[in-house]
């Protein structure tokens, strides 16, 4: 007898050009949430249908500017919030972000509890209706809930640095 899951993990899909940047995030959030990756811009985009809970891109694609790229996405699906991975963590780059809708900017390289931390904030700020801008996500960051050590931080950062 098949039971449906009335619950189902939310979707995430992670757009970087680099391959062990895609394959850590999937292997970091498999257990809480459905993560599928592409490693082009082109590529990404085909797989964008309106069924993601968040995107994850990278700023620095071949070929493609990002913040075209976010614009583009933002087009193709409004009510998707897009947030950043890049090492690029200067102000100036966050701040051009913010203005071409980012929702949230993960810097690289970053542990599984502070990924996990990041996605949770805005998924939940969401999944209330409220603000998803990255304003106010940084806002609920500076007093985030409590969580365990899960004992994989320690290592997390070495298989995800960029």
């Amino acid at each position: 007898m098949n039971i449906p899951c009335t619950n189902p993990k939310p979707r995430l899909l992670v757009i970087d050009d680099e391959p062990g940047i895609g394959l850590a995030i999937f292997f970091l959030l498999q257990d809480h949430y459905e993560v599928l990756t592409a490693e082009t811009a082109q590529s990404g985009i085909s797989l964008i249908d309106g069924t993601f809970s968040l995107i994850l891109l990278d700023l620095r694609l071949p070929g493609v500017n990002g913040f075209d790229l976010l614009e583009k996405i933002h087009i193709m699906v409004p009510n998707t919030p897009v947030a950043i991975l890049s090492a690029a963590g200067d102000r100036g780059t966050r701040n051009e972000a913010l203005r071409h809708g980012a929702v949230a900017f993960i810097e690289k390289p970053f542990t599984r509890q502070e990924l996990l931390d990041q996605i949770s904030d805005i998924l939940r700020v969401g999944s209330r209706g409220q603000d998803t801008s990255l304003a106010n996500v940084e806002t609920i960051r500076e007093n985030p809930p409590e969580y365990r050590h899960t004992g994989l931080d320690s290592v997390v950062p070495r298989a995800v640095k960029a």
